[in-house]
């Protein structure tokens, strides 16, 4: 085997080296800024579920509010 093309093959192979290490890195990156927006997510969605049950607690404390399809709305006292 000629020398040019052993050079050639050492070029090649540390190219595709390098970029299967890039992409690695770019993989384990990404993995973890997902781990951390998942962990930021459900914290959010603890707070939107907090919230939800305050609204409610307002809601019924005033008589205001969605009701169900069983339940009328009482009449006021003439």
């Amino acid at each position: 085997m000629e020398t040019g093309n052993l050079d050639l093959i050492i070029t090649l192979v540390s190219i595709i080296g390098t970029v299967l290490a890039a992409f690695g890195f770019l993989h384990r990156e990404l993995r973890r800024l997902d781990a951390k927006v998942d962990e930021k997510f459900d914290g959010l969605s603890e707070d939107v579920t907090d919230l939800k049950v305050s609204v409610a607690r307002i809601e019924g404390y005033l008589g205001i509010g969605i009701r169900g399809a069983g339940e009328q709305r009482e009449a006021a006292a003439p």
